[in-house]
């Protein structure tokens, strides 16, 4: 005959496989993590940094075009210089 297997060694039995999989799975994910976690911090610090460069170039933008409002199209600076007329003749 055979024998009757308690029902407490099966559940022992599956705990222990199960706890298998937990230590295994938390040892990966330990690794994984420390390989990974250099990526994470550099765009974590990119990040911070484009939130702080953003508003930074915006500003230079916006200060540009109305400073560049300013200048008008006929206020052109030409040297002094020897000015030649229609003919090639020189002019002063």
């Amino acid at each position: 005959m055979m024998a009757r297997v308690p029902a407490m060694a099966i559940l022992r039995e599956r705990f222990r496989w199960g706890s298998y999989g937990f230590v295994g799975g938390a040892v990966l994910g330990v690794i994984l993590g420390w390989l990974f976690h250099g990526v994470v911090s550099w765009i974590i610090r990119f990040g911070f940094v484009a939130l702080l460069l953003v508003p930074l170039v915006v500003v230079f933008l916006v200060w540009r075009r109305l400073s560049s409002r300013d200048r008008g199209r006929d206020n052109v600076v030409v040297p002094r210089t020897v000015v030649l007329d229609r003919d090639g003749r020189e002019e002063l």
